[in-house]
């Protein structure tokens, strides 16, 4: 539905959770809901698990300047507390970026130690990490609003994975 009907998305998700949970009681669903944490909680009835934008922008904010001046665990508790009084059944997703961004090392500018200490705290914080193909080898790739044949769109972010020649990558 659109954006202006909420109300509907969210009772489509709740009920796309049973018609699930009636053939696998013990399915995961995890969605995305580009948003602020006050747009993205009324989803987690239908969607327990949801990724984490807030915290994938306080993540690299921190590793950007360098040290946390934003109080990330104290920021993280804020998100987590929040989504709980929707449902205390909420189970983060937690990422830094995806496949509508930046890589780390495009948004670095090639700082492998920014980029290691976001992938630090993402993988030492509460929640399910997610990790966006070719992340965790340092891939570059820059959002481009391009469409071409050959690679689609976006096709440094979503180039194939390099396995064996860094030096394919853009």
């Amino acid at each position: 539905f659109p954006d202006e009907r909420g109300t509907d998305n969210h009772e489509y998700w709740v009920w796309y959770r049973k018609e699930m949970e009636a053939i696998n009681p013990d399915v995961y669903l995890v969605g995305e809901v580009w948003s602020s944490a006050e747009i993205v909680a009324p989803y987690l009835k239908g969607l327990p698990s949801l990724f984490n934008f807030d915290l994938g922008y306080a993540i690299t904010d921190v590793a950007r300047a360098g040290r946390d001046t934003i109080g990330l665990v104290r920021r993280y508790k804020e998100i987590r507390d929040y989504y709980q009084t929707v449902t205390n059944e909420y189970l983060d997703a937690t990422f830094v970026r995806n496949h509508d961004q930046p890589r780390l090392m495009t948004y670095f500018n090639g700082d492998q130690a920014r980029a290691k200490m976001s992938a630090s705290l993402l993988l030492t914080l509460p929640g399910t990490p997610y990790l966006y193909y070719g992340e965790e080898i340092g891939m570059f790739g820059d959002k481009v609003q391009v469409y071409t044949d050959f690679f689609g769109p976006d096709p440094y972010i979503r180039e194939p994975f390099l396995w064996d020649d860094a030096s394919k990558d853009k």
